[in-house]
């Protein structure tokens, strides 16, 4: 996604976890993130609090398929492994958690990830090498979705099927370009090339005008990849930059999460929601509980690893209370 879209937003949460890298100012960096998130002061804790470990896991995400693909419901968002983050205001910040993210930190971050059951990271095509190292030296196994991110989107999907992707979709600030410009050609091209191959196609959208766009010139894809969040910036009705990259947003920068619940509820095709923390604002049981009641299939999350065993808690909890969604599971347990 393009740098300069970005919401010029940072949080407690990925500051303090990249300058301190340390367990118990990760804990503090979440509790405050928390704290900040529901509006309360910043005080300290009498009891500083542990991040947790793999002996308090509750369990793994459960599986569910798209297509032949047996993704775990929960999906590790590459984003910031791979470079992309949402600090622009502050670019030192982004140099910190590329400085973070040495080849042994990607690899301790993606095995901690496997260990706690998720299979499969989204990501873009810059960060392939990254992987494959991962692959080859620590034996990794995690497999991945390819946004297709890139000037050129054809060639971007290629590359990831060529190095093994077990699905592809068109980046959302592509279809929401692509989708404003009209030109549907090109995106009927991506998810044949994508089909060609044997994998799942799908459209990622930040806005909904752009899914609302695709499904008028009668695109299906395979799955659907949608922001989904419950917030609203600062207490207003409107996005600084008018834009709904980090928001659930219409083009006039007014939230429409509502409008989001009703349009998806009755399209057929899975969906993996993301920005579902609408970067670190919103806390893990809340988004994830948000997203698995309204209707997501599967939740895109960036997470370091000292955050994976209380966010996976958290999302099992929320897909095991998800019992009276309107919308029902569209992407189901490999073999029901």
């Amino acid at each position: 996604m393009s740098r300069k879209d970005n919401l010029t937003r940072c949080t407690r949460r990925s500051v303090l976890a990249t300058v301190a890298g340390l367990p118990v100012a990760a804990a503090l960096a979440q509790q405050g993130h928390s704290q900040a998130a529901r509006g309360e002061g910043a005080a300290q804790p009498k009891v500083k609090p542990k991040p947790l470990t793999l002996a308090d896991l509750q369990g793994y995400p459960p599986l569910a398929q798209i297509g032949k693909a047996k993704i775990s419901r929960i999906i590790f968002g590459g984003n910031q492994i791979a470079d992309y983050n949402h600090c622009t205001r502050y670019p030192y910040i982004n140099q910190i958690i590329s400085a973070y993210y040495t080849p042994e930190k990607i690899a301790s971050a993606l095995s901690m990830a496997e260990k706690c059951g998720v299979n499969t990271i989204l990501t873009n095509p810059r960060f392939i090498p990254k992987l494959q190292a991962y692959w080859k030296n620590f034996g990794g196994k995690i497999q991945f979705i390819s946004d297709c991110g890139g000037a050129d989107t054809l060639a971007m999907a290629q590359q990831s099927i060529d190095v093994g992707a077990v699905a592809c979709y068109i980046h959302g600030a592509t279809s929401d370009r692509l989708v404003s410009e009209g030109n549907f050609d090109l995106m009927s091209k991506v998810l044949e090339l994508i089909r060609k191959n044997g994998l799942p196609a799908g459209i990622g959208a930040h806005q909904l005008e752009t899914v609302k766009g695709a499904v008028s010139k009668g695109l299906h894809p395979d799955f659907w990849m949608k922001t989904f969040h419950p917030i609203t910036w600062g207490g207003s009705n409107k996005l600084v930059q008018g834009y709904d990259e980090i928001s659930c947003r219409n083009a006039a920068g007014e939230w429409n999460g509502t409008e989001v619940l009703a349009f998806m509820k009755d399209l057929k095709e899975p969906w993996i929601a993301f920005k579902t923390m609408a970067v670190g604002v919103v806390p893990p049981a809340d988004a994830f509980k948000y997203a698995f009641d309204n209707g997501a299939d599967f939740v895109c999350v960036g997470m370091f690893e000292w955050q994976l065993v209380t966010d996976i808690n958290a999302g099992l909890a929320a897909i095991k209370g998800a019992t009276n969604r309107d919308r029902p599971w569209r992407a189901l347990a490999p073999g029901a």
